[in-house]
């Protein structure tokens, strides 16, 4: 969010900010915390829960079963 405000300091006038999944995360706190720096805010798969993504799944099966990245991903996608 520092990064994002440092930059959005040279815009004299409020932005139009787009977020896409955990980006999306960060937009929406950035809107929160600087309302004035942002026209619009438009979030895309967004979760409600950041941090349940399929990355977040991944490493829990990867530790449940013996199985290679290949084979759990292809069981993942399937799902």
């Amino acid at each position: 969010m520092t990064l994002l405000y440092e930059y959005l300091k040279a815009w004299d006038r409020p932005v139009h900010l787009i977020g896409h999944g955990l980006s999306g995360v960060v937009a929406y706190l950035f809107a929160y915390y600087y309302p004035q720096r942002i026209r619009s805010l438009t979030l895309l798969a967004v979760g409600s829960q950041p941090a349940a993504t399929w990355h977040a799944h991944f490493y829990v099966q990867r530790k449940m079963f013996c199985c290679s990245r290949e084979q759990l991903l292809v069981r993942i996608a399937q799902s």
